[in-house]
């Protein structure tokens, strides 16, 4: 153990994996007849190297990850997710990954991340893990979960009081949120609500970023939540009830906020499709109360008075939403311009 506390050692130890990484990069998935043999030895060495760096930090502060020793240390640590990223992105045997190789993964990784100071956390373990999701989609649905607990409080309490600091960890954290919006969609639904309700927040939080990728990234999670619950007819029908109108008012914000105007696209194709799910009634529980969650229309009113009001309503709330933002306007011209 004393021996991977030796600079040399460390040093040898970089210079080897980048060699893999080459190999791995040329072989593609035969690569896994080298892999399959150091594979363990590696995520061995992840944790040792981790334990150190989080006790150096400890004991000396954040600044020591600049003494030669540390940074060499967590070279390593990257080469190795790269290493792993890499073959898993070139494999052509998905299964063999999920049933092989991402359960030690885990282990190794995600434990290591969330009780790590802030400064020991890799962002190329948000990388490695969203592009594991996006390869393996629905085989490591079960798995969602644990790497949500494991990374998503932890980054965001990094990234949620500014816009500038770790923007390697800024940018991997919602390319992972991307890819299990794609990949695996159905374990968003099986969150608890709590947990659901931050990562709306924090998608939001993303397109409203000064940051051109995170504010594109945002952009494109929510566009594709928004399609994914559509297709889940009425199973989509709490999400609508309980967060639409919010979206709907986020993303019109940032519509009109005049410091977006590079992603506006993107916000019209979002705002088109929230308009378009409520007229063409895909939109059948009521949006127009407050109280809708127990309200009485849901049983009162049949589903074409209920989508014909939220179209009332929705034409309504933009009309005046609108009027706030455009002061000059006078009513009639708004509203014309909404219907």
């Amino acid at each position: 153990m004393s021996t991977l506390r030796e600079q040399n050692t460390v040093k040898e130890l970089a210079i080897i994996l980048k060699t893999n990484v080459r190999a791995c990069k040329s072989l593609g998935h035969p690569y896994i007849s080298q892999l399959a043999r150091i594979y363990l030895d590696m995520l061995n060495v992840y944790k040792v190297l981790s334990e150190s760096i989080s006790s150096a930090i400890l004991a000396s502060g954040e600044s020591v990850t600049k003494q030669p020793l540390i940074r060499a240390m967590k070279t390593v640590k990257k080469e190795i997710l790269n290493l792993i990223s890499l073959w898993v992105s070139k494999t052509n045997d998905v299964r063999l990954v999920a049933d092989n190789f991402v359960e030690p993964l885990l282990d190794a990784v995600l434990v290591d991340y969330r009780s790590n100071v802030p400064a020991a956390r890799e962002p190329e373990v948000l990388s490695t893990m969203a592009t594991i999701v996006g390869r393996l989609d629905d085989l490591i649905t079960p798995q969602i979960p644990k790497i949500l607990d494991a990374v998503f409080e932890c980054t965001l309490e990094m990234i949620n009081k500014n816009f500038e600091e770790y923007p390697e960890h800024r940018t991997n954290f919602f390319l992972l949120l991307q890819s299990i919006n794609k990949g695996c969609f159905s374990s968003f639904l099986e969150i608890p609500a709590p947990m659901f309700k931050l990562i709306l927040d924090a998608i939001v939080w993303a397109f409203k970023h000064t940051m051109r990728n995170v504010n594109d990234t945002g952009l494109d999670i929510m566009y594709q939540l928004l399609r994914n619950i559509e297709q889940r007819g009425a199973q989509g029908q709490e999400f609508y009830k309980t967060y639409l109108m919010e979206v709907l008012s986020q993303v019109f914000g940032v519509v009109t906020d005049t410091t977006h105007i590079a992603g506006l696209p993107m916000h019209c194709q979002i705002l088109c499709h929230i308009f378009k799910c409520v007229e063409d009634g895909n939109v059948y529980v009521p949006l127009y109360n407050e109280e809708r969650a127990a309200n009485a229309d849901w049983v009162r009113n049949s589903k074409p008075e209920i989508i014909e009001k939220n179209i009332q309503f929705v034409q309504n709330y933009i009309g005046e939403l609108l009027q706030e933002h455009f002061k000059t306007l006078q009513m009639y011209v708004v509203f014309s311009f909404v219907k």
